[in-house]
């Protein structure tokens, strides 16, 4: 080997482990067990729960109101997918005074992994073929005597 490799070896060896170190990724809402102790069902209502906690991450757009807290801890390394280590979701349910009604939290271990279906939704209507679109355009053009794309009207 020559110097210049000896010198230089040991520096992309650093920066090869360097960037195969893990780093924690927060997303989303952390919980602050002291605010949330905070909330009491049928005493804390809307504004009280905003004050204490924060806006909302999402709300129901249907149904009773309800507003959920949602956020996660992850762990990634290099070029991989971050692995969740770690979920949050408070559900809060509103009762029609707007006092908080109901409390649930759900954690990773309440998650379900859900495979999407990979089948496409056929469209009405016909596809065309090349030749079809090509000689569907004959004609279609318009001449000098029609008014220019963006002019005034009355102006050719």
């Amino acid at each position: 080997m020559t110097p210049k490799i000896r010198l230089k070896a040991p520096a992309f060896l650093l920066l090869a482990l360097i960037s195969c170190t893990s780093y924690p990724e927060d997303h989303g809402y952390i919980m602050h067990k002291e605010n949330l102790e905070k909330v009491e069902v049928g005493q804390t209502d809307k504004a009280g729960v905003t004050e204490l906690l924060g806006s909302p991450s999402s709300k129901s757009d249907y149904g009773p109101e309800k507003w959920y807290y949602i956020g996660k801890k992850a762990t990634a390394t290099a070029f991989f997918d971050p692995k969740v280590t770690e979920q949050s979701i408070l559900a809060l349910e509103f009762d029609k005074d707007g006092k908080l009604g109901s409390m649930q939290q759900y954690s990773l271990k309440d998650s379900i992994d859900i495979k999407p279906v990979q089948e496409a939704t056929r469209t009405e209507g016909s596809t065309p073929s090349l030749m079809e679109q090509f000689l569907g355009n004959v004609g279609r053009f318009n001449s000098e005597s029609h008014t220019r794309p963006g002019a005034p009207v009355g102006i050719p």
